[in-house]
């Protein structure tokens, strides 16, 4: 009997594995598709204006959400605090004025790493946060010190979190979906922002179950 359901569940391992190692290539093209487009679009319309190339560094502090409610997960649905720590690349690929207000649009790229702080498991839970495919708004007004920014976009992140009641993460490697919105402070060399963003992670549907982690993260972002 035991020797069953070993087999059976190498099987399952299989399968998914089989599932994720179909799905490369087709992640691989859209990726590098993007990313490419990204670039040859900000060679070719980039006007240096007030935002160039940016490298920068983001602090931020998070809790994860019941958002929205799990219906198919045991109590107790835990809810935990983690620290991120991202490094930050931009690159504008167009500039636009609109009714006085100068707006600019920017392809983001970022990396970095996030761990729960009030974690029961003796191992350290992280997140490591790979997004390449994200792109950010921001509005400038010549009357004001401060503007508006718009984030959002996807990327790929692997970890170990699983504290959470019903095993909502059914695997080490998950998707990003990345949701905000912020605030930019002029200074007199370079900006910075105070920004908040819905953080959601997930298999993508490719694995049951499909549950996922909504998370709330407020960051501070300091350019280099």
């Amino acid at each position: 009997m035991r020797k069953i359901e070993t087999v059976f569940i190498s099987s399952i391992r299989l399968d998914l594995m089989h599932k994720w190692l179909k799905r490369i290539p087709i992640y691989f093209f859209i990726s590098t598709t993007l990313v490419g487009f990204s670039s040859q679009a900000a060679d070719s319309i980039l006007i240096s204006e007030q935002h160039g190339n940016q490298f920068g560094f983001e602090i931020g502090v998070g809790q994860t959400a019941d958002i929205p409610a799990c219906s198919n997960c045991p109590p107790p649905r835990r809810s935990h605090r983690f620290i991120s720590l991202l490094g930050v690349y931009e690159r504008p690929i167009q500039h636009q004025l609109v009714d006085g207000a100068r707006g600019q649009l920017s392809w983001r790229m970022e990396a970095g790493l996030a761990t729960i702080t009030d974690g029961n498991e003796n191992e350290q839970s992280y997140l490591i946060n790979l997004s390449p495919l994200m792109v950010q708004y921001r509005t400038h007004s010549p009357n004001k010190s401060w503007s508006q920014k718009l984030l959002g976009g996807i990327g790929f992140g692997r970890t170990n979190w699983k504290d959470f009641g019903g095993k909502p993460l059914n695997s080490a490697s998950q998707f990003l979906v990345h949701i905000g919105a912020g605030l930019e402070f002029q200074r007199a060399t370079k900006p910075y922002s105070l920004d908040y963003r819905l953080l959601h992670v997930s298999n993508g549907g490719s694995g049951s179950p499909n549950i996922g982690i909504n998370a709330h993260v407020i960051s501070i972002t300091i350019p280099f």
